[in-house]
């Protein structure tokens, strides 16, 4: 062990071997942490950790001194690190660079239990129009307006039995409520554990019915250290010093997701994805894309927002956003749904615009917003990411245009 960092919000361990990694901090579960005597109690190493064998630290993951587990998961996630460097993957694939949420691939009829208050991820759920329930220790964690999804850890149990999918933050395994958590799963249901926490090796998790582990990978190790002493969170570590890295274990995707129309096991950034508020949730290839109905567009000027000229596209072949949006089959379950419903344009830089329904399907805005398979007579390279989306009876062509397009997702507005 090289170094032992604290943080307010995560616990962060540097090994010798200039691997890190790190685990959430529980605070919240230490009533000791407002006397001084009794806090010195559940850190009787403070200061000494220095060259402490990595094996003797390991075993801290299941202490239930809670800051110890902290310090022993972080150091298991560390250790992952150089195993997965040294040997790589086995019985399950990598994905960099997306969420575990849409790892799992949520359809609209689908029950979905939270554990945990995730902020996010309720708002997603809401905007998708799924049924769930948020598993929280502290009620007060929740806004006023959704209060109505809350459940007690007392009900957790059947909450899950009733739910198709759960995500579970990484929290779960510091506090070691995990195992309590998983017992409740089945080869029916599809779970993720999700966060920085849940960054270790997945193999003993997929056998417990965990389909997906998100975590991440630490980039800058020492960047790690600094950040987490001056109190960052999950969105300082995200932006200086680590990437998102998931475990799927695809033998649980699969199975989940047999007899299931039009969905691609093919977890990989190289095909567009339909996602959201729709019956058919959608992967498509560039094979598949070049099988559906093509327009044709000729000598389109590409504007910025500002009005200045950034080029002009002298023609342009691919397929109208209305086809593909019709192929996923929007669910319109009330007559003014469609009054409320955003399609959400997304590339692999992060990169986001938006579409009203109503503009695609009720302006001549819609005829003109489509998926580019042609630019200029060159075909685009689809499986190295370079599908685009251009909405070409936009004032200013440029402000929607989309390169290196990854998802379309129906969200309802509530």
């Amino acid at each position: 062990m090289d170094d032992v960092v604290i943080g307010v919000f995560f616990t962060g361990v540097k090994l010798s071997t200039g691997h890190a990694g790190v685990a959430f901090t529980p605070v919240g579960e230490m009533p000791e942490a407002v006397c001084c005597p009794t806090s010195a109690a559940r850190m009787p190493a403070a200061g000494s950790f220095g060259k402490t064998p990595v094996l003797e630290i390991l075993s801290y993951a299941l202490d239930r001194n809670v800051l110890k587990s902290a310090i022993g998961v972080a150091t298991l996630n560390a250790v992952s690190q150089i195993i997965l460097e040294s040997a790589g993957p086995a019985g399950f694939s990598i994905v960099k660079d997306t969420d575990g949420f849409d790892l799992l691939r949520i359809l609209p009829h689908e029950t979905v239990s939270l554990v945990g208050a995730f902020g996010p991820y309720i708002h997603r759920l809401k905007m998708m129009g799924n049924p769930f329930f948020v598993i929280e220790r502290n009620p007060q964690t929740l806004r006023p307006d959704e209060m109505k999804f809350f459940r007690s850890e007392a009900e957790a149990g059947a909450t899950l039995e009733q739910s198709d999918v759960a995500i579970l933050t990484g929290t779960a395994i510091v506090n070691q409520s995990i195992d309590s958590i998983l017992h409740h799963l089945n080869s029916k249901k599809r779970a993720a554990i999700i966060g920085p926490t849940a960054s270790m090796m997945p193999d003993a998790f997929f056998r417990r019915g965990v389909s997906v582990m998100a975590g991440v990978r630490i980039t800058d190790p020492e960047r790690v250290a600094t950040v987490l002493r001056q109190g960052g969170s999950a969105f300082h570590l995200f932006k200086d010093c680590c990437e998102k890295v998931a475990f799927v274990n695809e033998a649980n995707i699969e199975s989940d997701r047999k007899g299931i129309k039009n969905v691609s096991l093919d977890l990989g950034h190289n095909k567009l994805r339909v996602t959201g508020r729709v019956a058919k949730p959608l992967e498509l290839g560039m094979e598949d894309l070049r099988a559906m109905e093509t327009e044709e567009i000729a000598d389109l000027g590409i504007i910025c927002g500002d009005g200045d000229p950034k080029g002009r596209i002298r023609n342009c072949r691919g397929v109208l956003l209305e086809k593909i949006l019709g192929m996923a089959d929007v669910i319109k379950a009330e007559h003014n749904d469609t009054k409320k419903m955003f399609i959400v344009v997304s590339a692999h830089d992060g990169y986001k615009t938006v579409f009203s329904w109503q503009e695609i399907f009720n302006t001549a805005v819609g005829g003109g917003v489509m998926v580019l398979l042609e630019r200029d007579g060159k075909p685009l390279d689809g499986n190295r990411g370079q599908l685009e989306l251009i909405s070409a009876e936009d004032y200013f062509t440029g402000s929607r245009y989309v390169r290196g397009l990854k998802d379309i997702e129906v969200v309802l507005v509530q």
